[in-house]
């Protein structure tokens, strides 16, 4: 007999599937850009500019991986019936590492800044509304 999925599980799934992509991808085009940055700058120029920018830069580093094991996860979790309480943690670790990193690397907040503060935020909002919707149904 096939399962049918509940709104709570069918949206968990497909933002931890869009999670993992973006996290995956962060996680290569961070590693490719400061490898150019090196290679541009030589090792006589500080890479980046002051010790915030450096927590950002890693801040973000850890956030994208987080993001790929977190989207990992909620794939995994709608699609066997495995428990959400991870999910709901990676999901804030997420969103927090992620709001840190960006508000660490902007230099200052205007309009830039917030339009990659609302759009970054984007995905773990939905991902952890889904992750609390599932834990909802499933306890109903």
């Amino acid at each position: 007999m096939k399962h049918e999925r509940s709104f709570g599980e069918r949206l968990l799934r497909g933002s931890g599937i869009v999670m993992s992509i973006f996290g995956a991808v962060e996680t290569v085009i961070f590693i490719v850009l400061t490898g150019l940055l090196i290679v541009a700058n030589g090792a006589t120029v500080s890479l980046f500019s002051g010790s915030r920018e450096i927590i950002g830069a890693a801040a973000f580093l850890v956030a994208a991986i987080v993001e790929l094991i977190a989207g990992i996860l909620g794939a995994r979790c709608a699609k066997t019936g495995a428990g959400v309480k991870p999910c709901l943690v990676l999901g804030v670790l997420s969103l927090g590492l992620t709001l840190l990193s960006l508000m660490l690397i902007g230099r200052k907040f205007d309009l830039l800044t917030g339009a990659s503060l609302v759009i970054c935020a984007v995905m773990p909002i939905v991902y952890l509304y889904a992750a609390f919707r599932t834990q909802k149904e499933r306890t109903a």
